[in-house]
């Protein structure tokens, strides 16, 4: 494998993530490093070692912290689903935001 820039290794492994990251497989990360990069499945699966360890520094977040996050993101759901008259999506928001928040019984 020839020598690349920091750049483009960045650029691999935040390509390889992006797939991995829409529930793609170790397949389809093989195929996309073959036909883009040229590379062998074990050269491959070095970025894709790098883009998990990358995804695992995104979760490696305080427990409440995580669940400010999704609070917030139940929120916005409620909001939209008011907005739009989707009633069915702001009660299921209010009942995960329910169980998150360990409210009610």
């Amino acid at each position: 494998m020839a020598r690349i820039t920091k750049a483009e290794k960045l650029h691999r492994v935040n390509q390889i993530r992006l797939i991995l990251s829409r529930g793609g497989t170790r397949s389809e990360c093989h195929k996309l490093a073959a036909t883009e990069w040229g590379l062998k499945p074990r050269s491959a699966d070095f970025y894709i070692h790098e883009a998990n360890q990358q995804i695992v520094q995104d979760f490696d977040i305080d427990r409440k912290e995580y669940t400010a996050q999704l609070l917030q993101v139940l929120h916005r759901v409620m909001e939209k689903g008011t907005k739009t008259n989707q009633m069915g999506a702001v009660t299921a928001a209010v009942a995960q935001a329910m169980k998150l928040a360990r409210l009610g019984g």
